[in-house]
C-alpha cells in the first residue's frame, strides 16, 4: 500500500512521535518492559493467544500446541491496565465480521479460532464483532490500545486477501493518516544497543 513501516530495535525517536507503536508482548513477557517503553503517539498492545513450540521439521519455524489461558493473555498488560479487564474466548472457529462501535464494517469477513474480546471498566470498545463484543479497545485513562485477539493481523490473519483488509482496516481506524506504523522487536529480545 505504499504506507510507512518501521522496525523498531531501541529507544524511540522525535520523528517517530506521530507513528502508531505496535507491541506483540508473548506469554512469557514481562509486563514492565511495556511500561519502560516511551512513546508520545498511538500504541497497540496485541494480547498473546497462542502457545508455540518449535517446529521439528523446519527450523525456524513453530507449530501450536494450545492457547494461552485468559489470565495469562492479560498478564502481558502493565497493572494499570489490567485491573478491572475481562478476557473472553469463543469455544469454535466462526466466521467473524469486524464493526466499529456505530454498526459499519470493518473490512471483509474472516475466519478466526476461538476469537478473544476484551472488556471492563475503562474500557472504550473501538472494534467490536458482529455480537457487539469489543475485540479492540481503548483504555479511557491512559489511551493504550488493545486488540484481544491476535489473528486478526498475525500471520494467520494475513494468510488471506479477506484477513489482510481486515487487518489493514483494523490499523486504519487507530492510526493517524500518513503516520508510520512501528513494530516494536524488542520485546522479543531483538534490540539493538549502541557498543
Amino acid at each position: 500500500l505504499g504506507e510507512p513501516v518501521l522496525l523498531s530495535r531501541g529507544a524511540l525517536t522525535a520523528p517517530s512521535s506521530e507513528g502508531l507503536l505496535i507491541l506483540t508482548p508473548t506469554g512469557r513477557s514481562d509486563a514492565n518492559q511495556i511500561e519502560d517503553i516511551a512513546h508520545d503517539g498511538a500504541t497497540l498492545i496485541v494480547l498473546p493467544k497462542w502457545i508455540t513450540a518449535p517446529d521439528p521439521v523446519r527450523t525456524g519455524w513453530v507449530v501450536t500446541v494450545g492457547m494461552h489461558p485468559a489470565a495469562d493473555a492479560l498478564a502481558a498488560l502493565p497493572e494499570e491496565l489490567r485491573q478491572g479487564a475481562d478476557l473472553v474466548a469463543r469455544q469454535e472457529r466462526e466466521q467473524v465480521v469486524m464493526r466499529r462501535p456505530n454498526g459499519a464494517t470493518l473490512g471483509a469477513p474472516v475466519e478466526i479460532e476461538g476469537l478473544r474480546t476484551l472488556s471492563g471498566d475503562g474500557w472504550v470498545p473501538v472494534a467490536t464483532d458482529e455480537r457487539g463484543a469489543p475485540v479492540m479497545a481503548m483504555h479511557a485513562e491512559t489511551g493504550t490500545y488493545v486488540l484481544a485477539d491476535p489473528d486478526l493481523i498475525n500471520t494467520q490473519g494475513l494468510k488471506t486477501l479477506e484477513g489482510a483488509q481486515t487487518a489493514v482496516a483494523l490499523l486504519g481506524v487507530i492510526r493517524a493518516q500518513g503516520a508510520p506504523v512501528i513494530f516494536d522487536l524488542t520485546l522479543h529480545g531483538f534490540q539493538r544497543t549502541r557498543s
